[in-house]
């Protein structure tokens, strides 16, 4: 193995586990996507170090991942945008308490957008995980085999944050009675499109991977190494 894939090897580990324990402390949402941001790079330079491997799948793992974050992540800062519309009103946990029964809509796309952060199926975070760890596994070199057991573990600690956000939408008194803001057009576009991407990444996954193959294969496999196949 390459040195430089053992130093890509050693920050996606770390890039995962410091992101996730500083998000972890975190009572602003805001914040809390913001560190978890740092995770998920984490998450795709798994993908990186597989293909530094040698593993094509990795290269693909990590572009389905970028596309598919980007819908994911977009969409649950568009609803934090929207409930920040009132003054005075912060991103804090307090600001999500009881918010299904304010403003449902919001609350069941923060529900979807963070669901897929955390990677539950059939959303495209789900396979954007999935894809980058098995081609970490496909390897079958015990480096990335250890990397692809501490991407799970990351992914198990994420679930408590983000999961957290949803018992406050849903199992928690509002702290004040605050009126519903009307939301402009430019944002339920923002928020349909964040949400039939992370849908459809999710149905229908073969759809964007067959392009992120294509794309792979041009970037082609590192000089060097051998295909597993």
């Amino acid at each position: 193995m390459h040195w430089l894939t053992i130093v890509i090897i050693v920050l996606a580990a770390l890039t995962m586990t410091l992101g996730n324990l500083v998000a972890l402390t975190q009572d602003n949402v805001k914040r809390m996507l913001g560190y978890s941001s740092i995770a998920h790079t984490g998450y795709m330079l798994v993908g990186f170090a597989a293909y530094g491997a040698g593993q094509i799948q990795g290269m693909e793992g990590l572009l389905y991942y970028g596309a598919a974050y980007a819908f994911m992540n977009l969409g649950a800062f568009a609803v934090i945008a929207a409930l920040q519309k009132r003054l005075g009103v912060t991103s804090n946990l307090s600001t999500f308490a009881g918010l299904i029964r304010r403003e449902p809509a919001l609350a069941w796309l923060m529900t979807l957008f963070l669901l897929s952060l955390t990677g539950i199926p059939p959303t495209a975070g789900f396979f954007g995980k999935f894809y980058v760890i098995l081609a970490a596994v496909q390897t079958n070199q015990t480096p990335l085999l250890v990397l692809a057991v501490i991407a799970m573990l990351n992914a198990a600690m994420a679930a408590f944050y983000y999961l957290r956000v949803v018992v406050y939408m849903f199992m928690r008194d509002p702290a004040e009675d605050v009126g519903v803001q009307p939301h402009g057009r430019l944002v339920w576009t923002g928020l349909a499109v964040a949400t039939v991407m992370t849908i459809a990444l999710g149905l229908f996954p073969n759809t964007l991977l067959s392009i992120v193959s294509t794309a792979a294969a041009v970037v082609g496999v590192p000089a060097g190494t051998a295909i597993t196949p």
